[in-house]
């Protein structure tokens, strides 16, 4: 099997930041023997929380491992790390103008007022 973007990123960033099989394994929750795998390519299929996880273990984003971005430095907010609710959310968000974008927040806002009364 050849090698993919994904694996030679992993490798890359691994060897780069001096971490080790091991170090990424324990923070992932995996084996070392499945590292390895990634970086050669032999299960090209991660699951998305062991995506997220890898990019911590690596500084970057999930975004670049998978290659929809470029830039290797991480992201402030994962999109992999919402829920399908906040994810939704965030896609309309993003699909609206700016003047759907302050409409949207100031509603947010105030819904989350009227849940402090609540408390």
């Amino acid at each position: 099997m050849s090698e993919n973007d994904l694996s030679r990123k992993i490798k890359q960033l691994r060897a780069t930041q001096k971490i080790t099989l091991e170090e990424i394994a324990q923070h992932v929750g995996v084996g070392k023997s499945t590292v390895r795998k990634w970086e050669v390519g032999q299960i090209e299929n991660m699951r998305r929380d062991k995506i997220g996880k890898l990019a911590e273990a690596l500084h970057t984003s999930p975004a670049y491992l998978m290659g929809w971005t470029d830039n290797p430095a991480p992201d402030p907010v994962s999109i992999l790390s919402l829920t399908s609710s906040e994810s939704e959310l965030l896609d309309i968000y993003r699909g609206v103008n700016e003047q759907g974008q302050t409409l949207i927040t100031a509603n947010a806002k105030l819904i989350a007022g009227m849940d402090e009364y609540k408390k």
